[in-house]
Parts: structure tokens; C-alpha cells; sequence
């Protein structure tokens, strides 16, 4: 386990995901997609895809939606870093930002969550 996985369970609400996603060696299968589609399924390979993302993220620039405030706040909080409040799309999420990351916004979750 991660050294803050507790505190990313309370935070991120993910507590059985991040317990055991790891547990398990998954093998995807597309046979029934193919099936489906009559074999007329075609498939980008993996560095394509991860490439246009990243093409697409560096050109249209990353915007924090509002389900994200909290987490980027405890992250930067973990890793003593600082995201621009600009990134945040509206005055809500830049208010949940700056109090999740400048009070005792996480000690309080943690305490409410045991």
C-alpha cells in the first residue's frame, strides 16, 4: 500500500478500488466487441492513443473539474506543491481548493471517517 493510502481512501472515496485493484492480473478481451460488431471493430494501438491524449491535453491545456478540487487539494497538500487557482473552472471549485488545502479540511475527514 501506498504510505497515504488510508488518507486517499477517506479522500477519494475509493477505499476497495485502491485496496485491491492490484490484487488481480486482468486479460481484456474484445472477442464479444468483435462479435458484435461483425468484425468491423477497429482498434488504435496503445502509443497512437497515448499520443493524440497527449497531443490534445498540451493543446487544449488541463482544467480541474469541480469533482477534483478536493483531491488536486490533498495531493498538493502531500506533496507540498501549489496549483494555480486559474485552473479551477469557477469560484466554487477555487473556494473547495483553498480550504481543503489550507485548513484542517483532511485531519477533520479522517477523524469523521473512523
Amino acid at each position: 500500500m501506498l504510505p497515504h493510502a488510508e488518507d486517499c481512501e477517506i479522500i477519494l472515496g475509493r477505499k476497495w478500488r485502491l485496496k485491491y485493484n492490484r490484487i488481480y492480473n486482468r486479460r481484456f478481451d474484445s472477442s464479444k466487441m468483435d462479435r458484435l460488431s461483425g468484425n468491423r471493430m477497429t482498434y488504435t494501438p496503445i502509443e497512437d492513443g497515448l499520443r493524440k491524449c497527449m497531443d490534445e491535453f498540451v493543446r487544449e491545456g488541463y482544467r480541474i473539474d469541480q469533482r477534483r478540487a478536493v483531491s488536486e487539494a490533498y495531493f498538493d497538500r502531500v506533496l507540498h506543491t501549489h496549483t494555480k487557482l486559474s485552473e479551477f473552472n469557477g469560484i466554487k471549485q477555487k473556494v473547495k481548493y483553498i480550504i481543503a488545502r489550507y485548513t484542517p479540511y483532511f485531519a477533520y475527514k479522517r477523524i469523521r471517517n473512523r
